[in-house]
């Protein structure tokens, strides 16, 4: 089940935070970002699939710049998810990318930064101080105290995974990483 969404720097959201229920109805006036969350959703989702950053982009627009609330600054989302696992309780993981023009030059379009965390439970969804802003940040170059980091990649490329210790002491084990 995803549980929240975070989302810095698409269309017409520069930063915003999203938590969700198992049934969401989504309301405003017009103008208000609706349309332009569910695209963020699609983008997402369009990542996951073969074609990576292009196809992705180009399901929305010609131009990646034109998803981007500030062109300078890469677009960044972070989810949080509850999957179910047999005999057991529910995993709580969380999904951040950044998507951006290379920094090494010759202005590809590609994923920048890449994070799969096992959270010791729940993450909790609450917001911080004022409505909308986000509890934690969207990208974490260190897993904070308790998380263990499944996966991960940067500009460089490649995915990288810690393999020195089994992530989930159950029947099937998805990754392996050592807690941080």
């Amino acid at each position: 089940m995803l549980r929240f969404v975070q989302i810095e720097n698409f269309r017409m959201l520069a930063a915003h935070h999203v938590v969700l229920a198992p049934m969401q109805l989504l309301a405003g006036p017009n103008g208000s970002g609706k349309t332009t969350f569910f695209h963020a959703l699609r983008f997402l989702s369009s990542l996951q699939r073969d074609g990576g950053v292009a196809a992705a982009v180009r399901e929305l627009t010609p131009s990646f710049f034109d998803l981007c609330f500030d062109r300078e600054r890469p677009i960044a989302f972070a989810m949080g998810l509850e999957v179910a696992r047999p005999d057991e309780k529910p995993a709580a993981l969380r999904y951040e990318v950044e998507v951006g023009v290379d920094p090494r030059g010759g202005g590809r379009v590609q994923v920048l930064r890449e994070n799969l965390y096992l959270l010791p439970g729940p993450e909790p969804t609450e917001l911080s101080g004022r409505s909308g802003t986000p509890l934690h940040p969207i990208l974490h170059d260190e897993p904070p105290r308790g998380w263990l980091r499944l996966l991960w990649k940067t500009h460089e490329g490649g995915i990288a995974t810690e393999t020195s210790t089994p992530a989930i002491s159950s029947p099937s084990v998805w990754a392996r990483g050592a807690p941080r």
